[in-house]
Formats: structure tokens, C-alpha cells, sequence
């Protein structure tokens, strides 16, 4: 699932067109920025995309292969913004609840791209 977690945010990182317009069509707790949809100049340090972990758990784990406590300790321990960080994005906090569950994340931009 891992795998799985880095793909999606490299997809995002990389603007691939099908994965945004997935994004779009989504009912969860998952939603792009305004230039990532419009195609416009992402700067460095831009948020790509806000969501919570049940939001991103509901959007990748389609065939119901891990529960959410167990993604949420996936996210957590495991070693995804440095893997990110060599993709080159990272997850930030964007809007604290005090509650993990109830806490908004983004994907941030860590280099300069232009979205042709």
C-alpha cells in the first residue's frame, strides 16, 4: 500500500491528466488546487493537493486491502515524505484539528515545474 500511496502523490506531482480528473470526480476529502486543474505555473513550496487520510484512504484503497487504522499507521511511521522528498514533494500539515482523524494534509511542491 505504500507503493501504492507514493505512486498516486508522484502522479499528482507529476500533473498526470488522468489521475487529476479523477481527483475531480471524487466525493471524498480530496481536493486539487485551482492551478493544477487549469494547467497554470506551479511555484516551489505550492500546495497540489489538500486532503484527510480517511479521504485518501477511501480514494486508494479501493479493493478494501487495509483498514483505516492501519493506513493511517502506514502514513504515520512509515517512510513516505522521505521517499516524496526524492520525488519532490512532501505532506504538511494544512489545517490542524488537534485530531489526527479530523485534520486536513496537502502535497507541497519542493521544486519549480511549468504544467505544459
Amino acid at each position: 500500500m505504500q507503493q501504492k500511496v507514493l505512486r498516486f502523490f508522484d502522479l499528482i506531482l507529476r500533473h498526470d491528466e488522468n489521475t487529476i480528473h479523477s481527483i475531480t470526480e471524487c466525493q471524498g476529502d480530496l481536493f486539487l488546487r485551482h492551478e493544477i486543474s487549469t494547467n497554470k505555473k506551479i511555484e516551489q513550496g505550492n500546495t497540489l493537493l489538500i486532503f484527510s487520510l480517511s479521504g485518501l484512504h477511501e480514494y486508494l484503497d479501493t479493493e478494501k486491502l487495509m483498514d483505516y487504522k492501519s493506513f493511517r499507521r502506514l502514513i504515520y511511521q512509515g517512510s513516505i515524505n522521505r521517499e516524496l522528498g526524492e520525488l519532490g514533494g512532501k505532506i504538511e500539515i494544512h489545517s490542524s484539528t488537534g485530531k489526527v482523524d479530523e485534520s486536513l494534509y496537502k502535497l507541497v511542491l519542493l521544486t519549480h515545474i511549468i504544467i505544459a
